[in-house]
């Protein structure tokens, strides 16, 4: 009879890593069943843009689910004078180059590709009346209903490492004078 006391701590790690490594063999075989068609065309040299219709209802399908998981995991943090949530009606500007940056998930050969390029500041341009992009914000900034501006290093994951988690926040301050 095996008890816990007769096996060691190798054979107990040896066996957990097994455990390990199998559940992640079942997760990639379920992961490249489902996409084969995408990684075969890849691989055989199309693109993503040249796939079969199947292929790309369910690329839709899965950024129309990316989507509402992004919707319904926000939190907000601060509401001050109750400016959220903003009116489809009114006037905004938005500042900062990553409103312009399409973002995908992953980089190099982990990228995930998108069925659409779809930046910030043109998802905001569906939603709100009137929606500008501010370069260099001035006085003008003041005769918006609100202020959104997007900070950040990169929208590019691969091939970059940080030396630390600071971030420029002086385009915030520049907004905030006006």
């Amino acid at each position: 009879m095996i008890t816990a006391k007769s096996i060691s701590v190798k054979q107990w790690v040896l066996g957990a890593v097994t455990v390990l490594l199998i559940g992640i063999m079942i997760a990639a075989n379920a992961v490249v069943a489902r996409y084969s068609f995408i990684i075969n065309r890849v691989f055989s040299g199309g693109t993503t843009g040249e796939m079969s219709g199947d292929a790309t209802v369910v690329l839709q399908e899965t950024d129309n689910y990316v989507q509402r998981v992004a919707e319904d995991s926000m939190v907000l943090l601060k509401n001050d004078n109750s400016v959220l949530p903003i009116r489809e009606s009114a006037r905004i500007a938005v500042a900062g180059e990553l409103a312009l940056a399409a973002f995908s998930q992953g980089g190099g050969c982990a990228k995930v590709e998108s069925a659409t390029d779809k930046t910030a500041l043109s998802a905001l341009k569906e939603t709100f009346a009137v929606c500008d992009y501010i370069e260099e914000p001035d006085e003008t900034i003041g005769g918006y209903d609100a202020v959104i501006v997007f900070l950040g290093v990169s929208p590019d994951s691969e091939g970059y490492d940080r030396e630390d988690i600071s971030l420029d926040v002086s385009l915030l301050s520049e907004c905030a004078a006006f």
